[in-house]
């Protein structure tokens, strides 16, 4: 999943996330990826907001907002990290008071770099663009009833706090054209985080 912006001059993130945030994704294949949250980035304008989670402690707030972009130049490996799955958290209603109380409105998504791989510059689907050349699968939790989630306050240019529980995953590869078909995997993905304020990820909301 190559989704670029990009970049733009962002602050060096703070130590604000939190490491308790951990979990493990097992493809029905065999393929495994980490989820660690070691660096995470918050942005938010009152009536959505979006977090994005990596294991990448180099990451910035330029990456992760380049990360939401259209730029075939990006390599995704500034943002992600291989073994390791990235999570993206997009509440399309939410007013950012830390009151909402459900979940119809938000899209919890892993973007994994199972096993071992690099980011390799080529063409796939008519594309020429950096690709993971290990198992790259993508999932959302099962539905409502196999994740738990609060979302805390987001203001500008402060921490933004949520806590997650998933057990279970819907997903695919999406680069695998000779079996489209679902790939769900199994694991538990659970933890606080408490994210960087990252204004230019405003585009991705």
């Amino acid at each position: 999943m190559l989704l670029l912006l990009g970049l733009s001059a962002c602050d060096t993130p703070e130590e604000t996330h939190g490491p308790d945030l951990a979990g493990t994704v097992t493809a029905d294949d065999g393929a495994t990826a980490e989820v660690v949250a070691t660096q995470a980035f918050v942005a938010g304008n009152g009536a959505a907001a979006r977090w994005l989670v990596t294991a990448n402690a180099d990451a910035t707030c330029a990456d992760a907002a380049a990360y939401y972009g259209n730029d075939a130049d990006f390599n995704a490996a500034d943002v992600a990290s291989a073994g390791h799955c990235m999570l993206d958290l997009w509440a399309t209603t939410y007013d950012g008071a830390g009151n909402y109380d459900g979940s119809a409105d938000v899209t919890v998504t892993l973007a994994c770099a199972m096993d071992d791989g690099a980011w390799v510059y080529e063409t796939r689907t008519g594309r020429k663009a950096w690709y993971y050349d290990g198992p790259y699968w993508t999932g959302s939790p099962v539905g409502l009833l196999d994740y738990a989630l609060e979302l805390g306050a987001v203001e500008e240019d402060a921490a933004a706090e949520f806590t997650l529980t998933i057990e279970g995953f819907d997903g695919r590869y999406p680069y695998d054209n000779d079996e489209p078909e679902a790939d769900p995997a199994t694991g538990t993905v659970s933890g606080w985080v408490s994210a960087e304020w990252c204004g230019d990820m405003d585009a991705a909301l």
